[in-house]
């Protein structure tokens, strides 16, 4: 039965531009409320951490170029550095969404470091891989203030956040994608492992998420060498440069084929991994259900898991 409603929000239906980037409005506005009041209700205890808030990682006065970092009190300043890219389809989200997660990774003994970035449609896909490039290069040339070990870093990202992850570790190491999207780098971060929360693999897709493809990639895009990267950038992961990972998801996770595809290419390369497919149990274990409710027992087995694998590559 032909359905309108459902071939708009895959992205299929003939309409103009304009009704796409107000379905994102309407997807920003409803997810912001219902992540409000999850918010709400959970405890800010952190009188264990240090937390430095609102660093602008680009002078521009753009709320989105901000980031936190996230430090236990009795750290040392040698702990390894983990970049945590929040999630939301590229059009949601701050680095906010994640502050309790965080609080989970830095308690484990690591540098943890949350950003922001500029949300779709307002800007693509494109813009988001280069400011999270900007925000790694800021890192690095204020480590020694902020004393962050950059040669031991892991990048963790939930959904889209997860996408922006595995793509820039592939840009990162291929020089080839570093000229196809004009991004120039001295060198190559030390990017030792990730961290995958029901990750996005492409932004072009066939599922109830296909509006965004609509709205993250421009048609003068469609023209750029590395376009068909940005519609999957799964394609850019090659044996040579990829780096160990975990790969997480649950029976109610509603793009649990990303994950699971992630998984088989992993597998396929032969790279080091673990995968993690929750089923239901105590509680509705939905999509990034480790980043929305860090006390479940089973997103304390994906941070202890996540911590021992990282700490087995340093």
């Amino acid at each position: 039965m032909y359905n309108p409603i459902r071939r708009y929000i895959q992205g299929k239906a003939h309409v103009g531009r304009f009704f796409y980037r107000f379905g994102a409005f309407v997807f920003k506005s409803i997810t912001t409320m219902l992540d409000n009041k999850r918010l709400q209700k959970q405890r800010d205890d952190h009188e264990d951490l240090l937390i430095i808030k609102d660093v602008a990682y680009l002078n521009d006065n753009n709320k989105y170029h901000l980031l936190d970092i996230y430090k236990r009190k009795d750290s040392k300043g040698d702990e390894p550095v983990i970049l945590v890219i929040h999630g939301g389809g590229l059009m949601y989200g701050d680095k906010d969404l994640n502050r309790f997660s965080n609080m989970e990774l830095a308690r484990r003994g690591y540098t943890v470091v949350a950003i922001s970035y500029p949300l779709v449609p307002k800007v693509t896909f494109y813009d988001q891989l280069h400011d999270c490039f900007k925000a790694l290069g800021f890192l690095d040339e204020n480590k020694k203030e902020y004393n962050l070990d950059m040669n031991h870093l892991f990048l963790w990202g939930d959904s889209a956040g997860g996408l922006l992850s595995f793509s820039i570790t592939s840009i990162n190491y291929q020089p080839e994608l570093q000229k196809v999207f004009d991004i120039k780098l001295d060198k190559p971060y030390s990017i030792k492992g990730l961290g995958l929360i029901s990750s996005m693999k492409a932004v072009k897709r066939d599922d109830n998420s296909g509006i965004i493809y609509r709205v993250a990639i421009t048609r003068k895009q469609k023209k750029l060498d590395c376009y068909e990267y940005l519609c999957d950038m799964s394609k850019t992961l090659h044996k040579k440069y990829m780096v160990p990972a975990i790969i997480t998801t649950s029976d109610l996770d509603m793009i649990k084929p990303d994950p699971t595809i992630l998984h088989e290419i992993y597998t396929k390369e032969e790279v080091r991994h673990i995968y993690l497919d929750y089923p239901s149990k105590e509680h509705k274990l939905e999509h990034v259900f480790p980043i929305l409710y860090p006390h479940y027992q089973e997103s304390q087995e994906i941070f202890n898991t996540a911590d021992a694998l990282f700490k087995s590559l340093l």
